[in-house]
């Protein structure tokens, strides 16, 4: 049995096994690689804080998700195709890692934020 997602450090663990994923993949690996390894060091515990303040109700992001992924959409367009992909590798993390409640609503938002960050990377009103 896996446990559920409780702590921060479950979440640095979710993280980091995406973000493993996510360089491997060759469909969505070119919106990672072009980040310079100091610059990830910066993104990573951001991405703890956003994912901790979501599932945990901890830490205080205050980061501008959509206007990031504008930009990102603006070197690199991000398509449907890509967003499926980053939601399949995201369950695949979460499913190999844990089980319960806290990991079932992960699957939930991301399902929120995906066509989200979609819909609003191609709208004209960013």
């Amino acid at each position: 049995m896996k446990n559920d997602i409780q702590y921060i450090e479950d979440v640095q663990l979710l993280v980091q096994k995406f973000y493993e994923k996510a360089f491997k993949d060759d469909l969505i690996q070119h919106f990672f690689k072009d980040i310079p390894n100091d610059k990830w060091q910066e993104h990573l515990p951001i991405m703890y804080q956003f994912w901790s303040s979501i599932l945990l109700n901890e830490g205080q992001y205050k980061g501008q998700v959509m206007y990031k992924h504008q930009l990102l959409h603006q070197k690199h367009p991000i398509e449907s195709v890509h967003m499926n992909r980053w939601k399949m590798l995201f369950f695949e993390t979460l499913d190999e890692n844990f089980e319960g409640k806290i990991c079932e609503e992960a699957k939930r938002r991301v399902q929120l934020i995906a066509p989200l960050i979609l819909h609003k990377v191609n709208s004209s009103f960013f």
